[in-house]
């Protein structure tokens, strides 16, 4: 089966397994990563699925059915171990090797979920733009997530973040760039610091190298506003701006039970606020 051991990215691999991979034209370090999916304890299929997999046929239960593709076994044990990166395989229709930027939930507003849109997409076109690299081991993305959790880590706590290159190790034959993380606060992550130049530096340089006129660059503004002073503190979050709410609502009694009458006042002050009947506290 070949050596096995932990990989610099965190993962228990093949060795084995990895050189098959990239004997077959696989890129190295995507061998790694498949190499620690395939390494990891087997995964139980709902019996329908396993079933209509077998036969490959249509799965049952899923509105009249449909194929099933030849890889849904291994999507779905890849989903299953690595929730938090989606990494989409190539299609037959052409398109390539791609990552999902997955930070997305439903904001209380129009104007939030407009701007995290807007956001995302600038950032996206920015990495394929000037080919940036923030890949980090996924055992540094599991400990981003753990450190995540407490309240308000997004004003204090610091995150795993890839900050350059440290040099490169030789794998297989192959000479592969070894990451240079740091732990970094989310305001540094996204305005920048002395150590790494900021998304948001990037997103301006990409709209400036796209030609974007002055008047489409202050069209973005107000999004990228609401960006920044998020990941600064000088904006609070949703998450936040309900904290306070129930913090300072008369009938809260600091004893973790939200009453029925909190939340219908938390839901009638979100609506006049989305409504525009009221100064809109949530954004300072």
């Amino acid at each position: 089966e070949g050596e096995k051991g932990w990989g610099l990215e965190g993962l228990r691999v093949d060795e084995g397994v990895v050189a098959r991979l990239v004997a077959g034209g696989v890129e190295e370090g995507v061998a790694r990563y498949y190499a620690g999916a395939l390494g990891r304890p087997l995964f139980v299929f709902p019996r329908a699925f396993a079933d209509a997999l077998c036969a490959g046929g249509e799965e049952e239960g899923r509105g009249g059915g449909g194929k099933v593709p030849p890889n849904a076994n291994f999507e779905a044990m890849h989903k299953a171990f690595f929730p938090h990166v989606k990494l989409k395989h190539p299609t037959a229709e052409g398109e390539g090797w791609r990552v999902e930027f997955r930070p997305m939930d439903v904001q209380l507003s129009d104007f939030e979920n407009a701007a995290y849109v807007v956001f995302v997409v600038l950032a996206a076109r920015a990495v394929e733009r000037f080919g940036v690299d923030w890949r980090v081991p996924l055992g540094k993305v599991w400990e981003n997530f753990d450190r995540a959790h407490p309240r308000d880590a997004v004003r204090w706590q610091r995150f795993w973040w890839r900050v350059g290159d440290g040099g490169s190790d030789r794998v297989n034959g192959v000479e592969r760039k070894r990451p240079n993380v740091a732990l970094l606060t989310v305001d540094e992550i996204i305005n920048g610091c002395q150590s790494f130049k900021g998304i948001l530096a990037l997103v301006e340089d990409y709209m400036t190298e796209e030609g974007f006129s002055l008047e489409e660059q202050e069209q973005m503004r107000p999004y990228l506003d609401l960006i920044s002073g998020r990941a600064s503190g000088r904006i609070r979050t949703a998450a936040r701006f309900i904290r306070d709410f129930v913090m300072q609502h008369p009938e809260y009694a600091r004893d973790s039970q939200i009453s029925e009458g909190i939340c219908v006042d938390l839901l009638r002050e979100i609506r006049r606020m989305v409504d525009g009947k009221r100064g809109n506290t949530m954004f300072t």
